[in-house]
């Protein structure tokens, strides 16, 4: 009898249940990276696969200082490179790169590694020296960035511990660069030809010859890419009624990732995995950023993904590593001069499975019938509705049923409480978890 009710319970509440979509992303922890006294805060620009992190210290115009690279390390540990300038790419083998300028000064491209640092010259001008920015570094030491040739900014790729580099910038263009290179050696950048600036990939035929794709032209489309992994996935932005949004190009199809419900929005960085991170500008006139995370098909705001309290909006997410490490900004200050930036290293919690806590719920109901808050009759039957959760969670779609299940259970849970069988401090985390567990299996 007992098994008939909830079945017909059941049956009742199956044509009021959500449809199931994805699973959303982690919850992450949150690390914020110290900023230095005197400051205007922290830039973080690139995280490696082991948690490092590489930026700038701010300083500018606005703080009278020029900006400082620094890199951060996983355990904890702040080290400043000894040179003014940003930080914009490393690897896991402890190259940084980056450009190097003073304030007021134009940038000259740098090489950091074993301790201390050296300025680039990727075509072995003498006088004066090549002026650009060194923008990624993967993990086969290879560089890619822009410089000047003399007379025009060039795309290049630079092979470490090499001094000169191959040239990137593709016949007739006015300037080219390279922003972003992946493990296989494939780069991404723009190269600008008589005035029109268009996205372009580079990649290495099995000759061994560099070709150039022109990715508008392929798409028909504006596109400007900003990073790309090793799975063939480039990503960016592209040009919507006027702005800008955040788009994925993966085997030819340009898919565009959202805006959070703002205006525009960029992707700036991609993992293996296919996690890709940016930033939205939200409607109004204020025209706040969010910064966001999209997988799966879905665009989440990752203010909404903390498992603490920041007291700042994160504005910017601009990287991410393999293991889904993020790393974002956001500021504080009511005016530029008393702005700082305050940068944070996300790091996702490992999963709590909607099954493990079904079970932990279990374990809690009979732990109040062996107390004796709940007759044997009364435990069996929330036993029954949970045990019935987790059969539905074993196929595939059947989060669905699980939380009709488990809307049953809270509901039983609610009787027993208004009833006086358990008491508000006995029901109400029975009650709190298993609302938890329904808003995951239905969440967007």
């Amino acid at each position: 009898m007992r098994a008939a009710a909830i079945l017909v319970a059941f049956s009742c509440l199956v044509a009021s249940a959500g449809a199931q979509t994805a699973s959303p992303p982690p919850v992450y922890d949150v690390q914020e990276l110290p900023i230095p006294e005197g400051s205007g805060g922290i830039m973080p620009t690139a995280v490696g696969n082991d948690g490092t992190v590489a930026g700038y210290v701010l300083g500018g115009v606005i703080h009278g200082a020029s900006t400082r690279p620094f890199v951060f390390s996983s355990a904890g540990e702040m080290t400043r490179l000894g040179l003014n300038g940003e930080a914009l790419g490393l690897n896991e083998l402890g190259d940084v790169v980056g450009v190097q300028r003073d304030i007021g000064g134009p940038g000259f491209l740098f090489h950091y590694g074993d301790g201390s640092w050296q300025l680039l010259n990727p075509f072995g001008l003498s006088d004066p020296m090549a002026t650009g920015s060194a923008n990624a570094v993967n993990e086969s030491r290879e560089v890619v960035g822009a410089a000047s040739n003399g007379s025009a900014r060039h795309a290049f790729l630079l092979r470490l511990p090499e001094t000169r580099a191959l040239d990137l910038h593709p016949a007739g263009a006015e300037s080219s660069s390279a922003v972003a290179i992946n493990d296989l050696g494939e780069a991404v950048g723009l190269v600008t030809t008589a005035g029109d600036t268009h996205g372009v990939l580079w990649q290495t035929t099995v000759a061994g010859i560099i070709q150039v794709r022109d990715l508008e032209v392929e798409l028909g489309r504006d596109f400007s890419p900003s990073a790309l992994n090793s799975r063939g996935a480039v990503v960016g932005d592209t040009v919507v009624d006027g702005r800008s949004r955040a788009a994925r190009l993966v085997d030819g199809v340009l898919t565009e990732l959202g805006t959070l419900g703002g205006v525009s929005s960029k992707a700036l960085g991609v993992n293996d995995p296919g996690q890709v991170v940016g930033y939205a500008v939200a409607v109004g006139a204020d025209g706040a950023m969010r910064a966001f995370v999209w997988q799966g098909g879905t665009q989440y705001d990752l203010n909404q993904r903390l498992a603490q309290a920041l007291g700042v909006v994160l504005l910017q997410a601009t990287a991410l590593n393999d293991a889904g490490q993020i790393v974002a900004w956001g500021a504080t200050g009511a005016t530029p001069e008393t702005t700082v930036i305050r940068a944070f290293l996300l790091t996702p919690r490992a999963p709590v499975t909607p099954a493990a806590t079904i079970g932990g719920l279990i374990e809690e109901v009979r732990e109040l019938r062996r107390s004796g808050e709940l007759r044997r009759g009364q435990a069996a039957s929330l036993i029954a509705e949970l045990q019935l959760a987790l059969w539905f969670l074993r196929f595939p779609h059947g989060e669905r049923m699980a939380a009709v299940m488990l809307d049953l259970f809270v509901r039983h849970i609610e009787l027993y409480v208004r009833t006086g069988v358990l008491s508000p401090e006995e029901g109400s985390p029975l009650l709190d978890t298993a609302r938890g567990v329904i808003a995951q299996l239905r969440a967007p």
